[in-house]
């Protein structure tokens, strides 16, 4: 736990140690992150630095080894632009009262994803470096809204992050004591927010210093589309031979960069033909190398300038969607890069009818955190009251093993999974659950994990 980096050297083969080096060239082939440094050649035309058993160093090597590990970190990317950034984006955070909320019911309108900042790019807001550690910086977002949007629908990324941290994103004002999006040196981490705006301006801070991307994808308006959620159902995983059935098991085998995947969601399922837009959950599942994966409405085509999952190699990586529905209803998911298999599960889907829900956000609550107290991270279910139909950002934190995590209403068997965990590491989603009939949802995940929820709003 708190580990960033692993880089394994190898060893000087004149001390035989050639079948230990060997070792790590195969495991580095096995995990493509796997980064081995190469001291052997490093140090062979260096005789000097060693002692006459061979193993043991001089001062001359020490002073050499010293600069070797230096040189290999320093290009490590977050690391050498860490080292390198001296400006830095943001305010110091202040202490206030929360931006007031607005009350009016809303629904979703979406748009035409629009990058609002890229703090590496001049051109999209980034002339000032790094959002720095404890800093917030305020982002107009008003014009590329309708004018009459209550709140934002965001996908926010943190990229070459210094230390591991957190994004909290909210209507400038006074911080809530949450977050949205957890992320870790070396890991690229996206997330979807959906925020209310302080005189057209949200707010994001950093608890250490990080790259941001803001991409705007939707809003909540009073005449938008109203929610109406389903049970969460499963509608595409290219791996094929699961349990779970699937409603397009059409679609399966991996996907080879670059792949678009059209998905049809219209009229099928427990999406009616009068449907505008979906709530999904998308994953990416054990790329063979760093990817990324778009979604957006149908028919595949040019993909937008936006992520909305991003995941390291051999990592599995999950993050809920907004997105509108094209022409033929359908949705179509582009794979960026390597090999990957995708799994999309479907919430609900916006437009008329009867039972439609508006949303309303709510002054960020936490719900629950098991590192309260000195609490022991467990696979317990743990049952959260609720009310009505809860938008829930939920994160994993410091989990033991690779696995994930699920929120349903407490005793139903559904098992679709909202986060995807990976030992010694923070991830986090949203989701929007109904409880039981008592109104309890259930938290659980099926290694041992912290858990942290966090509620930001809600569909009545």
């Amino acid at each position: 736990t708190g580990t960033n980096y692993v880089l394994p050297g190898g060893l000087p083969a004149r001390t035989l140690y050639d079948s230990h080096n060997n070792e790590l060239i195969a495991a580095a082939t096995r995990h493509p992150s796997l980064q081995v440094l190469d001291w052997n050649s490093a140090s062979h035309a260096h005789p000097e630095w060693f002692a006459g058993d061979g193993i043991h160093l001089t001062q001359a090597g020490a002073f050499g080894l010293a600069n070797f590990i230096k040189a290999a970190l320093d290009a490590q990317p977050a690391i050498g632009r860490c080292r390198a950034s001296r400006a830095l984006t943001g305010s110091p955070d202040v202490a206030g009262q929360p931006a007031a909320l607005p009350d009016t019911p809303t629904g979703f309108v979406p748009i035409e994803p629009v990058r609002v900042l890229d703090t590496r790019d001049p051109a999209a807001g980034g002339a000032n470096g790094k959002l720095g550690a404890g800093r917030t910086v305020a982002i107009d977002v008003a014009s590329e809204l309708p004018d009459d949007a209550e709140a934002a629908v965001l996908s926010v990324t943190a990229v070459d992050s210094c230390l591991p941290g957190f994004l909290t994103v909210f209507a400038c004002g006074g911080r809530p004591p949450t977050s949205n999006v957890n992320y870790e040196v070396g890991r690229t981490t996206a997330g979807m927010v959906i925020t209310p705006m302080t005189d057209g301006e949200v707010c994001v801070f950093a608890s250490s210093a990080t790259d941001v991307v803001v991409d705007v994808m939707g809003a909540f308006t009073p005449g938008g589309s109203r929610f109406h959620p389903i049970a969460p159902t499963r509608w595409v995983d290219t791996r094929g031979a699961t349990s779970q059935s699937v409603l397009s098991p059409e679609i399966t085998g991996t996907r080879i960069a670059p792949a678009e995947t059209q998905v049809m969601l219209r009229g099928v399922g427990g999406v009616p033909s009068g449907a505008t837009a979906v709530w999904l959950n998308l994953t990416v599942a054990d790329p063979s190398a760093a990817t990324v994966l778009s979604a957006y409405p149908g028919p595949c085509g040019t993909a937008p300038l936006s992520s909305n999952v991003n995941a390291r190699p051999q990592r599995s990586m999950a993050s809920s969607v907004l997105v509108g529905l094209g022409p033929d209803g359908s949705v179509c998911v582009r794979t960026f890069s390597g090999r990957s298999d995708i799994v999309i599960d479907v919430a609900g889907w916006f437009g008329p009818g009867s039972g439609g829900l508006r949303y309303r956000p709510i002054t960020p609550e936490r719900l629950l955190d098991t590192r309260a107290n000195g609490g022991v991270a467990d696979a317990a279910d743990h049952p959260l009251a609720i009310d009505g139909v809860a938008v829930l950002n939920v994160a994993a934190v410091d989990s033991t093993a690779l696995g994930f995590v699920t929120v349903r209403p407490c005793g139903s068997s559904l098992l679709t999974s909202l986060v995807n965990t990976t030992t010694g590491e923070d991830t986090a989603n949203v989701i929007a659950v109904a409880g039981d009939s008592a109104g309890n949802v259930c938290a659980k995940a099926n290694v041992a994990s912290h858990l942290v929820v966090d509620q930001v709003g809600a569909f009545s």
